[in-house]
């Protein structure tokens, strides 16, 4: 892969994403005097809970069936999640989760992670503009950008 072709590839973006986002929220944990094996372990718990919640909120949109059929299948996350509110949802469920069994302030914690996760949804918007990710309909519009994928102008849904 050339240099270029890195900068233009979802997986740099999402990890300088989650690098710079989960930068910020240990620090601002870590301010608030939560310690940081808690904070860690609140974390890794956000993000995969994120990860699962994602996924399983699109096979239930998509394929409900699936789940009953084959429950292994649907928390494979790695083969694609497709939904972002479930995300939301599972990760702050787990995160919340992991620092009320501790004993801790939930919603002190809760504040401190607030301000990194829109900083990193914007990083990974960013990154699938740029690495021609653009989803939106064909598109006339003065604003639109070319999209080599769909071969024709798209309205930019990640702006």
């Amino acid at each position: 892969m050339t240099a270029p072709d890195f900068f233009v590839n979802d997986f740099f973006w999402g990890a300088l994403g989650f690098l710079i986002a989960g930068g910020l929220m240990l620090r601002n944990l870590r301010g608030f005097e939560i310690a940081f094996p808690l904070t860690l372990l609140a974390a890794l718990a956000g993000v995969y809970g994120g990860l699962w919640g994602s996924r399983v909120l699109a096979v239930l949109m998509y394929n409900p069936q699936l789940l009953l059929s084959d429950p292994g299948f649907s928390m494979k996350f790695w083969l694609g999640t497709y939904s972002w509110l479930g995300g939301v949802l599972a990760g702050s469920a787990l995160f919340g989760l992991v620092i009320r069994l501790r004993d801790e302030r939930a919603w002190l914690a809760a504040s401190a992670i607030v301000p990194g996760l829109p900083l990193m949804h914007a990083v990974l918007q960013i990154g699938s503009l740029l690495a021609d990710g653009v989803h939106g309909a064909i598109s006339a519009a003065p604003w639109a950008i070319y999209s080599d994928r769909v071969g024709a102008h798209v309205h930019p849904t990640e702006l």
